[in-house]
């Protein structure tokens, strides 16, 4: 049965982040960080885990988008591993292609708005104006969507492409 879920009745999951991070700023300083040292052992620490995905993230999807509403164990592993894919290769691109050495946070927005889910929002478009040590400024749009639970964030993914 594909639609097993009654959304208009869901209960919000009590599970907390773990590790997460108690501003979006705080998240955000600590990725440009990652992205300054090139440290991929950080950057991927700040996203959201397989099981966080698959306990709190996904079932929770199919408010929003049909497609997640397919609750079998192959259908939510092939969403987690696209979206797990997806995101790392959008972190390896942009280390790769990355010439600034200092990233400095200057303004942050979410052009897609928010969306609301029993158990969190999602902060999505992420759009950051970063100063560089050269004082330039450029968009920076490789942080994803981030995951708000109980006022802790935690990224969803990071971009693959602009």
């Amino acid at each position: 049965m594909l639609d097993s879920v009654h959304y208009d009745t869901l209960a919000p999951n009590p599970t907390p982040l773990a590790n997460s991070y108690n501003s979006i700023e705080e998240l955000v300083e600590t990725a440009l960080r990652g992205f300054e040292e090139r440290d991929t052992t950080l950057l991927t620490s700040l996203l959201i885990t397989r099981k966080e995905y698959l306990d709190i993230i996904y079932p929770e999807l199919g408010t929003h988008w049909p497609a997640a509403r397919d609750m079998r164990e192959g259908v939510q592993m092939f969403f987690w591993e696209n979206q797990r894919n997806t995101s790392i290769s959008g972190l390896l691109k942009k280390l790769r292609d990355l010439k600034e050495k200092r990233l400095e946070l200057v303004t942050l927005e979410f052009a897609d708005g928010v969306e609301e889910y029993p158990s969190y929002k999602l902060h999505t478009g992420t759009r950051l104006q970063i100063r560089t040590e050269t004082g330039d400024t450029i968009t920076f749009t490789t942080v994803g969507s981030i995951v708000e639970k109980d006022s802790t964030y935690k990224l969803l993914s990071y971009r693959d492409r602009d």
